[in-house]
């Protein structure tokens, strides 16, 4: 379990760089036209909108790792139990 606890991490580390590096660029005001600006003004709302979506998955990845970690924490609990009642077992024998 905490293989795939840490597969959720990599791979959350992995879109979060991908992600940068996909809205790396700048937006830049190369006039004073019409279309110039109207490019402009959809470069910065792109930003904007890739900046929401990365937030949105950071969001995603922490819920699922928290959801994955406690499951984890559940299983080693109930890994502890079975020890615990196969150590009494073997006591007994």
């Amino acid at each position: 379990m905490y293989k795939i606890v840490v597969l959720c991490f990599l791979i959350a580390l992995f879109i979060f760089k991908f992600s940068f590096l996909s809205s790396a660029h700048e937006c830049i005001l190369k006039g004073d036209s019409a279309k110039e600006i109207n490019q402009y003004n959809l470069c910065l709302n792109n930003e904007i909108n890739q900046s929401k979506n990365q937030t949105m998955q950071i969001d995603y990845l922490n819920r699922e790792l928290n959801r994955l970690t406690a499951e984890n924490n559940f299983l080693k609990e109930k890994i502890n139990k079975i020890e615990l009642l196969l150590y009494q077992i073997l006591k007994e024998i």
